[in-house]
């Protein structure tokens, strides 16, 4: 149903709130009423455009994919790929650009996922072999497989891009929590992804 023009800016406001509180406190210490303040609305008024605190999350989740503000590999071109561990690298190298660009989103994302999402979290990890071929990262290592660039010794390529798959989404949960600790602890500021990224190379390049 189309909002008039009054309830579609209250609507936006309560979300961009939302998104606001999420992404600085996380989505599970912030209330409704928390939301309703940061808005300055009442609580009843938000629970008139959402049930839950799950469905606000999920049009925040919408409207952050709708900003552009993932890191969608979509536009991601291998036609120019001479080896399956150059496509490999190339997109790994822009998982690291679209990690800086897209922190905040990247983080709430996660927070999401872990709080509602879990089914499809467990659905994902055990995703069907055509599943896991037909991503950017099953097809870099299929083709590195096939052309030697990358190491074959009795590598299963499903596996092998399921696992590389999940350790990149761990280094990025990782580095989004843990980056000022870690800078802290070596006391200079080092990009610790592009770090975990170039070693996941090293280990897979032929």
């Amino acid at each position: 149903m189309e909002l008039s023009r009054t309830r579609q800016k209250q609507y936006d406001n309560i979300v961009d709130s939302a998104k606001e509180l999420f992404i600085e406190h996380g989505i599970e210490p912030t209330s409704m009423r928390d939301i309703a303040v940061a808005a300055g609305v009442e609580r009843k008024t938000v629970y008139n455009y959402f049930a839950s605190k799950e469905e606000l999350a999920t049009h925040v989740l919408v409207n952050m994919a709708e900003l552009g503000e993932f890191f969608s590999l979509g536009d991601y071109d291998d036609t120019d790929a001479v080896s399956g561990y150059i496509m490999l690298e190339d997109i790994l190298h822009k998982w690291v650009e679209r990690y800086r660009d897209f922190a905040d989103a990247l983080m709430f994302s996660f927070q999401y996922n872990y709080h509602f999402n879990r089914e499809s979290q467990l659905k994902d990890l055990l995703s069907p072999a055509e599943e896991i071929r037909k991503t950017k990262i099953g097809k870099a290592i299929i083709k590195g497989l096939e052309d030697g660039s990358l190491v074959a010794d009795g590598m299963d390529a499903e596996m092998t891009s399921l696992t590389v798959i999940r350790m990149c989404r761990s280094m990025i949960e990782k580095q989004l929590y843990r980056s000022e600790a870690v800078n802290a602890e070596l006391g200079k500021n080092f990009d610790t992804l592009e770090h975990a990224f170039n070693i996941v190379l090293r280990g897979l390049k032929a």
